[in-house]
């Protein structure tokens, strides 16, 4: 192999645990403005890769700092996590089914290719049993039939750390996560808090009111309203006296 594409594939393999961990950190930032406010050079709103990477290292001995996740390791062993991180996340995603969110996983979700729909829940929680089937029927939809978003589940017993970087106090929580380009072209996130019903097609309505989701198909949109109009009409029917 040429030198120049060895010295590309260290450089890669360099950056890899630096990539990773500034997704958690975004991912903690994102719930906690007040962590990012010093990280925030130019007074935005929103903490940038670069100013991460400015900042990084100068915070190491900052107790009030929250550290970021733990990168993955250097090297081939990295670069095994991040492919194995992402195989999975493409599989779940092909497959129609809600992404197992994990800090491994956050390199790979948190992207900036995709918004993401994160659902914080608990198995111990009766609503969030009781939506479990809108859920899956939203990923399966948005997945399969529709581009631009992941839908994303996060479970708060396995992974209680991400959940209280996010501040969740009720379950379930859910939350958009759109992303967003600086006119730099540098990657953030606006966080869109959900607070509607529970249900599939309020959810998937959010996701459209939002911009977050394009029909792959544009006969679909057509299709949902034509149910939707032909579902009020039997309700009305059948609610009318005789």
């Amino acid at each position: 192999r040429p030198p120049t594409a060895a010295r590309d594939a260290s450089r890669k393999r360099r950056m890899l645990p630096r990539t990773l961990a500034l997704a958690g950190l975004l991912v903690l930032l994102l719930a906690a403005p007040s962590l990012g406010a010093g990280l925030d050079k130019d007074g935005d709103g929103e903490v940038t890769a670069e100013e991460f990477l400015s900042h990084d290292g100068k915070a190491a001995g900052d107790e009030s700092c929250s550290a970021p996740p733990p990168a993955a390791g250097e090297g081939g062993e990295g670069a095994a996590q991040l492919a194995a991180a992402k195989k999975a996340v493409d599989e779940e995603f092909a497959g129609g089914r809600p992404i197992a969110f994990d800090q491994l996983k956050a390199g790979v979700v948190l992207d900036g290719s995709m918004h993401a729909f994160l659902k914080f829940s608990t198995s111990w929680c009766g609503h969030c049993v009781k939506m479990q089937p809108d859920w899956e029927a939203l990923a399966k939809t948005v997945h399969k039939d529709h581009k631009g978003c992941r839908i994303v589940s996060v479970d708060c017993e396995k992974d209680a750390e991400i959940c209280q970087a996010f501040g969740v106090q009720g379950y379930p929580t859910l939350m958009l996560l759109k992303a967003t380009k600086t006119p730099e072209g540098e990657l953030g996130y606006e966080p869109v808090p959900y607070q509607e019903a529970r249900d599939f097609g309020a959810m998937l309505g959010f996701l459209n009111k939002n911009g977050a989701i394009k029909a792959k198909n544009w006969l679909l949109p057509i299709k949902a309203k034509i149910v939707n109009l032909l579902q009020t009409i039997f309700k009305i029917e059948v609610s009318m006296p005789k």
